[in-house]
């Protein structure tokens, strides 16, 4: 996936090389990351600056290359956020004039074609493992148990979400026993009324609620 889409992205734009070597220091983790979290937002992310930065040095008349290696070191940010907005703070705390819009459109339009989506109620996702590819590896490991994370953010692009969790609940051969009723993620912006009617859906099929944390890594075990 990271292939094709940068393949594609530089395909576009005459003069800009979009390259997994560039992008892989600042956004990736290697040797691989082939079941990333937001891998495509980091390749929009990085399409965008590279862009930017790109017209940039055809003004200046500098090499694109260079000029994207040495912003990219001074931008001091994780690779979950490094978004072109981000980048744009950076372009002004260095004084570097542009009148390049922060995002490209024609970038979006491309990017989309990888990222994840809902069709019909069902989810694809180009660069990574399907939903029965998921559960068919699960099933093979003993006293494992699935759940629901933060799933108003979830429900709120499904046509019909009732059909679609009592789909999940059935596709995933009973290992999916929980739900986060409750998140981190959830800002206060989020009306309550909201996420109380997607807990409704997904609790009266039984599930364990749950209180989210959204830990990725190994220092804080839940027994």
């Amino acid at each position: 996936m990271i292939t094709n889409a940068l393949n594609e992205l530089s395909s576009n734009f005459d003069g800009i090389k979009f390259t997994r070597d560039e992008m892989k220091d600042h956004y990736l983790k290697e040797p691989n990351e082939n079941f990333a979290y937001n891998l495509h937002w980091r390749i929009y992310n990085y399409a965008q600056i590279k862009f930017r930065t790109s017209k940039i040095a055809q003004k200046q008349n500098k090499n694109p290359e260079q000029l994207y290696s040495v912003l990219i070191d001074k931008f001091k940010i994780d690779k979950n956020h490094k978004y072109p907005e981000n980048f744009d703070k950076l372009l002004k705390k260095e004084r570097i004039p542009t009148n390049t819009p922060i995002k490209n459109g024609k970038i979006g339009e491309i990017c989309q074609k990888y990222f994840p989506k809902v069709d019909k109620d069902k989810i694809t996702a180009p660069g990574e493992n399907t939903f029965e590819d998921i559960i068919n590896t699960m099933s093979k490991e003993n006293g494992v148990c699935l759940g629901f994370a933060h799933p108003y953010f979830l429900i709120r692009y499904l046509n019909n979400p009732e059909t679609a969790i009592k789909n999940f609940i059935k596709k995933s051969n009973g290992l999916i026993k929980t739900t986060e009723s409750y998140h981190q993620a959830y800002k206060s912006n989020i009306n309550f009324s909201d996420i109380s009617s997607t807990n409704k859906i997904i609790e009266k099929h039984g599930l364990l609620p749950l209180g989210g944390q959204d830990n990725h890594t190994s220092t804080i075990v839940f027994v």
